[in-house]
């Protein structure tokens, strides 16, 4: 079987089922509920079950204005630009909204690192500070599974692209490039994440500490769902990328780029999970 007769149906397929995914979701949980950051302060406050203040009101406003706004700016661009490559690249209407969809998911993941990099919640420059007893570490905010699993992604795209090296008429340069694509994501990700749950905070109050946790464990799940969907879905694309060989390769590549579709899938439907984060012990 010729890896052109495998891959061609497959990539034709996937934009479809991730819409139908989408689609079905949207109308399960319904579009008004599914997150709470689309919403105002009130809609947030009650998913983390945050009492409210004026300080902590305009804490939360702040971040939700900034962060949506980088998001969803992201995402239109990524889109946009997604689109426009695939007019300039091929004709077929498939690899336009192809193009689309994974310029989207890769433009809102970018959004999100620049809206947590961009994001204060602490006080002015030269302001007082607080402190606390111990370093906050993502692992207090994030299911540590889920960045595990993100991070094994680009071994895993290791072992595909080795497997194909020296084998005939290996097209190396795009398997490299996504593979590469996905080791910058994951490093991003640390970095990122490091930077979301150490964030200077305004006060020591209990309030406005459950609210700064609040807002960690909210975008560090952003940003590891995000970027984990393009991690996977760069390690599907390097996947069905080298089945350019014989039996067993072409079937192993094929199926192990199905499972990565189907887990990038699963991480873009967790952008909006809800873990109560740990509370950081404030110091008197």
């Amino acid at each position: 079987m010729g890896s052109s007769s495998v891959v061609v149906p497959i990539m034709a397929w996937l934009p479809v089922a991730l819409l139908l995914v989408v689609i079905g979701a949207a109308l399960r949980r319904g579009w008004a509920r599914r997150s709470p950051t689309t919403g105002g302060v009130e809609r947030f406050a009650k998913a983390w079950h945050l009492r409210l203040t004026g300080e902590t009101a305009a804490v939360i406003s702040n971040y939700l204005t900034g962060t949506r706004r980088w998001r969803r700016g992201g995402a239109a661009a990524g889109v946009a630009a997604g689109a426009g490559a695939g007019v300039a690249w091929s004709s077929g209407i498939l690899s336009v909204l192809l193009a689309g969809l994974v310029g989207g998911v890769v433009g809102y993941f970018v959004g999100s690192v620049l809206a947590e990099a961009s994001a204060r919640l602490g006080p002015a420059e030269g302001g007082p500070r607080t402190a606390e007893l111990h370093v906050r570490t993502r692992h207090e905010y994030l299911d540590p599974r889920m960045f595990a699993v993100v991070v094994l992604a680009p071994i895993v795209g290791t072992a595909l692209f080795v497997s194909r090296i020296g084998g005939d008429g290996f097209d190396w340069p795009t398997p490299l490039a996504l593979l590469l694509v996905a080791g910058c994501i994951v490093a991003a990700l640390e970095l990122g994440i490091r930077r979301v749950v150490r964030r200077p905070r305004p006060s020591g109050d209990a309030d406005m500490v459950a609210v700064c946790d609040a807002i960690a464990a909210s975008a560090a799940q952003v940003l590891v769902s995000s970027g984990g969907c393009v991690v996977f879905w760069s390690l599907a694309w390097e996947a069905l990328a080298t089945t350019d060989g014989g039996e067993p390769t072409v079937a192993i590549h094929t199926w192990v780029g199905i499972f990565d579709f189907v887990i990038a899938v699963a991480f873009w439907a967790q952008r909006n999970r809800i873990e109560r984060p740990a509370t950081a012990e404030p110091v008197a």
